[in-house]
């Protein structure tokens, strides 16, 4: 799913952008260097030469000449590109009319991916805002000068073990009077894959507290309810339990707990937890893992306690936030590794800290998993809603937490001065007539 960052510009300009994980590579930009781009096989070869006409990126453009009117592969980038991370290809193409005189069509088409992998020769055809119905055809008489961005996708191109790789661009043209392509701004579109999911997941939106995804099922304490997509809990006593020694979180190498939650405002004042997973002992909540989002400290904070059953809030790895006890909305995420504990809001990491030698996920009881209340048996519940809960095997990544807070956070707000209009990371959309 997209995720977007709405800016707020000192000028009151609102610009929604699209974040992407993985940047964009640009593979030519042709500044006195052909980076990999050459002539095809065909002959007469087309001519290659350096220009200012049509540069969109930096000070020139790769102008080519074909050799011979009609259809021809005429250029082609040679070099590896991992097509499970890039998954479109785009390039700035430009048409100056008086180059091509009586010339009644031309265009800058099909593409072609080839390399020793599994798909090895595939071919694709561009989507061009500019027209949509001919995509990358061109005339002089209806287009003008022109400059637009053709864009191919390549999704499920797989090149698994490949050991070479060529990019390779057609032309084709009209008539017998030959003008000139000028391209720029050649790039690889990085696209992130979805996170792996959950291997216990409570989204609630059955109706119950069942596990979606594995065999933890839930079960209802006290007058909690599920309502509307999400665990309520309304008053103390209320809460729910899961099988801990099924969701067996001691055995895991690596753990993430994910939870979208609201709290009530202003009820979580004390020494509640959002969810606990751990033993207690003498009615101490130790050798355990937990998140709360408001506490009588008031502070957010993930922590981990093991070895210490006598005193085990003193023996905490823990990571802290700022409290949210506001009754909006918010994404909350921690993950533990063999050497570190990490606490998320909303999608930015917070805090991360390591840990000390006596915790670590081994040591995590399997006695008790439970959401919206903790292990200290004095110690009240938690109130609010939970929307969606999820624990996995692995320590997700920063891109990935954001990423997946990204699909329901609410919008960012920045204030960026910026007077150009021209974000890092962004493109204006190619498509104008005019002089070049």
């Amino acid at each position: 799913m997209c995720r977007k960052l709405i800016c707020s510009f000192s000028i009151l300009f609102m610009l929604t952008l699209t974040c992407a994980s993985y940047a964009d590579v640009v593979i030519g930009d042709f500044e006195q260097s052909m980076e990999g781009w050459g002539p095809t096989w065909e002959t007469p070869a087309p001519t290659l030469s350096y220009s200012t006409i049509g540069a969109t990126l930096g000070q020139n453009s790769l102008c080519i000449t074909p050799g011979k009117a009609g259809w021809q592969w005429m250029i082609m980038y040679s070099g590896l590109v991992d097509t499970t991370i890039y998954k479109q290809i785009s390039v700035d193409v430009t048409w100056v009319a008086a180059e091509w005189g009586a010339t009644p069509w031309c265009n800058f088409k099909e593409m072609a991916v080839n390399s020793d992998g599994p798909s090895g020769w595939k071919q694709y055809t561009p989507a061009d805002p500019c027209n949509p119905d001919w995509p990358g055809s061109w005339d002089p008489a209806n287009w003008g000068d022109q400059t637009r961005t053709l864009t191919w996708d390549i999704s499920g191109y797989d090149a698994t073990g490949a050991t070479w790789m060529q990019i390779v661009f057609s032309q084709n043209f009209g008539g017998n009077e030959v003008g000139n392509f000028y391209i720029d701004n050649a790039k690889l579109i990085g696209e992130e894959p979805a996170p792996a999911g959950p291997v216990h997941s409570y989204t609630f939106e059955d109706g119950t507290a069942n596990d979606s995804v594995g065999d933890a099922n839930g079960v209802l304490m006290g007058d909690a309810y599920v309502d509307g997509g999400a665990l309520v809990t309304v008053d103390q006593d209320d809460w729910m339990e899961m099988p801990g020694d099924v969701i067996a979180m001691n055995t895991y190498s690596e753990i993430t707990i994910e939870a979208w939650y609201t709290p009530e405002a202003g009820a979580n004042t004390s020494w509640s937890m959002l969810a606990y997973f751990g033993d207690s002992v003498n009615g101490l909540g130790s050798n355990g893992y937990f998140i709360t989002s408001a506490r009588g400290d008031n502070k957010s904070r993930a922590a981990i306690s093991c070895g210490d059953i006598a005193t085990p809030w003193a023996s905490e790895s823990g990571a802290d936030g700022l409290e949210y006890d506001d009754g909006l909305l918010h994404h909350m995420v921690s993950t533990l590794s063999a050497t570190d504990i990490t606490l998320y809001i909303d999608g930015v990491l917070i805090a991360s800290t390591p840990l000390s030698a006596t915790n670590s996920i081994s040591c995590i009881s399997p006695n008790f998993a439970y959401l919206a209340k903790g292990g200290y048996d004095g110690d009240p519940e938690w109130i609010g809603l939970i929307h969606e809960f999820n624990i996995y095997n692995r320590a997700l990544s920063e891109s990935e937490v954001m990423y997946l807070a990204g699909n329901r956070a609410e919008p960012i707000m920045l204030d960026v001065e910026n007077f150009s209009f021209e974000l890092p990371g962004t493109g204006k959309q190619k498509c104008w007539n005019g002089k070049i």
